[in-house]
Formats: structure tokens, sequence, C-alpha cells
């Protein structure tokens, strides 16, 4: 019998994000310093496609019963023509061409792009109601360790949904957010509705101390606005006794209210403190009565509550801003290739002015940062960190 696991509140309204706008999916992204052989990435790919189930999973049952199967159909590799990409911002969805899908697959696809300067770009791409940001960057190391003809571990499939670890850690459910904050977000915005918007890159040196506080405390400012609040994802993992480096959705989420006098260090203060209490489990537990909804009843209405939002110009949660650490470089060299930039780029949601993600790669910083045509100027917030 193939792996499973139920499908959890949150992926739900990932699904819905996905239905309103596709794709709503992950770009890991790995910037290599020459050509990968077309032969040798296919061989490697089917090693890491063997290692993670979770690729090919599809969702299967009805409401309440639905659950991520690993039966599914593999994800493909494909070669995507875009001449002169630099990976500063993502492709087209026509360049790629590989349409995602939740119940018929594939979920998941591994694009091969030729780069500027000889380099060749390797894009990983997974649906977010499939897998976080850390789950995905197992796959992309794993399939760095095939390229380099490592072996890697033997298939594992992870079975706990984020409600469940969070019961297990003694986690409270929250109260749903008030659509009452200012938007980080700034520009001439289009007109309710507008659709699109898609993931902007860019590298600045790595400050020396409390490098998330300062992201956030720079993005504050920069909005010019004072009522506002950031959603901070937090690793779940580490509730786990044996964690699995696997494909997943495992993250929590602390809701934090910026005040004008916060700093680098208050931020991040604030934000180890909610995680002691437990904040960060709140909003995985409020979004279980979700997993009985219909994904096409899910996606109307937050269509509606982002139409809302955006005519009022106010929402539930200012931006969300996501911090994956540090990743050495060297350890993600390609073979014979070394790997100049690996980074995570998160997709544009209708609901959420802004969606960013950092990656440290030695001494820089890399943040992708999405915002929906909806809210505005798709690179503006690069202003607040350069």
């Amino acid at each position: 019998m193939p792996e499973y696991r139920a499908l959890s509140g949150l992926e739900l309204k990932w699904l819905a994000a996905h239905r309103m706008q596709p794709p709503f999916a992950i770009d890991f992204v790995a910037v290599v310093d020459g050509s990968v052989d077309a032969a040798v990435l296919r061989k490697a790919w089917s090693t890491v496609c063997a290692a993670h189930p979770g690729l090919k999973v599809r969702l299967k049952g009805h409401l309440g019963r639905r659950k991520w199967v690993a039966d599914g159909r593999s994800a493909p590799l494909v070669d995507v023509r875009h001449p002169g990409w630099d990976a500063r911002r993502g492709l087209p969805p026509q360049d790629i061409g590989q349409r995602l899908d939740p119940e018929h697959g594939p979920v998941a696809l591994l694009a091969r792009v030729p780069g500027v300067g000889g380099r060749t770009v390797l894009m990983l791409r997974v649906l977010h109601a499939v897998t976080d940001g850390r789950g995905g960057l197992y796959v992309l190391r794993d399939l760095m360790r095939a390229l380099r003809g490592e072996p890697l571990s033997p298939p594992r499939f992870e079975t706990h949904s984020d409600a469940e670890v969070s019961t297990r850690a003694g986690g409270k459910a929250c109260g749903p957010l008030r659509p009452d904050r200012a938007p980080l977000a700034q520009g001439n915005a289009p007109s309710p509705g507008a659709v699109g918007g898609t993931w902007i890159r860019t590298s600045l040196p790595c400050p020396p101390r409390h490098v998330y506080g300062d992201v956030v405390v720079r993005l504050a400012k920069w909005s010019g606005q004072s009522n506002l609040r950031v959603t901070l994802p937090v690793d779940l993992r580490r509730h786990l006794d044996h964690p699995i480096e696997s494909v997943a959705n495992l993250t929590g989420l602390v809701h934090l209210d910026l005040v004008p006098t916060d700093t680098p260090l208050s931020v991040t203060k604030r934000l180890r403190a909610a995680v002691e209490t437990g904040e960060h489990h709140g909003p995985v537990l409020e979004s279980m009565a979700m997993r009985r909804w219909p994904v096409g009843l899910t996606a109307a209405a937050g269509g509606a509550l982002s139409k809302r939002d955006q005519r009022r110009g106010k929402v539930p949660a200012s931006a969300t801003v996501s911090n994956l650490g540090r990743l050495h470089l060297a350890d993600w060299s390609a073979g014979p290739f070394a790997t100049s930039a690996v980074f995570v780029a998160p997709p544009a949601s209708p609901g959420l002015p802004l969606l960013a993600v950092m990656t440290g790669n030695d001494s820089q910083l890399e943040v992708c940062g999405a915002v929906p045509s909806a809210w505005g100027s798709e690179d503006g917030w690069c202003a607040a960190l350069l």
C-alpha cells in the first residue's frame, strides 16, 4: 500500500491559493557554474525521486478524509529556454510549460535552464500545499549529492501533518486574525482583483547579527506604516523525536504585531519568546476545521476576501517573512561544478501583500519576495534592503 498522510488545514489554504492564482508553488534554485550534462542530470534526478516519494503524491479522498497518497506521477525533468535568464525574477509560466496539479499530478518538477555566463540554473518547483521551504531544500540538497555521486538515504516519507505535530506538542488554537492591518506593499496598485505577480530576488551583505529581525525592521520602516503585523514561519520539526529529511509541510506561524520602537534585537527576542510559549502552534490548529471545506468553496471565499481587503487597503497580515538559515555554498557543489547561489523563492499570494523568503549564502543574504499585481509594485520592497 502506498504511503500517505492526512491533508492539513493550512495545506487546504495553499490548495485554494493555487486554485485562485496558479501555480502556488515554491521555487528552490541553485545557480551552477558550468553546463550540467542532460544524461547525468536525468540519472541523478531519478535517484532523488526514488528517495523522496513525497514528490509524487496526489490528493485523494473526500473533504475531511482527504490525504496525500504517494502513488501519483513522477516529477518530470524539463529543459527551459529563456535566453539571458539571470535568476533575478521568476520565469514566465509559459516558458516552463509543465502544469502542476494536486489531484492528477505532477506536483513537482525540476527545470534545467541555461543561465548567463555559461552557468546552469537548476530550479526545483513544488506545490506549496505539498511542501514547505525546508522540505524542498532537502530535495535540492540531495540532488547535489547525487550529482557528486554520493549515496542517498533510503526512501523516506513524512506521515505526520503539521496539526498532528502541534497537537502532540501541546499547542492550543488561536483565534482568526482581523483584517485591520496596513499592507506592507507600495506602488500604484492596479484595480482590485488584478492577477499576476512573480518573485524578485535581491542580494546584499549579511548583517552581522539578528539577521531575521534586521530584515523585518527594514521592511517595516520602508513601508512608512505604523499598524503592521508580520507572520514569521517556525519549523515544527523541532518537536519530532526523530525528524526525517523529507518533503512535508511542517511549519508553524507566529503573528507579530510591530511597534515603532522595534529594533532587530527586539524582534528577535519577541520571536524567540513566542516560540517558547508555543504561539507558533496557534494558527496551525486554528486551521484544522478547514480540512473539511471544499477547495472550490475555499478558493471562492478567499478570492472574495482578498478583493475586499484590496478595496479597503487593510489585511489580516501585512507580510510573511521566512528565514531558512545559512546555506554554505561549499556543501552545494554539483559534481565538478561550484554553485554560486542557492535560494528559495515564494509564489505571489492574492491575499498577502508580500511573501518573502531569506537564505544566507556564506557572507551574502538572498531575499526573494513576491507581491501580487493587485497590491502594487513587484520590486518596490527591494528598496528597503539595498
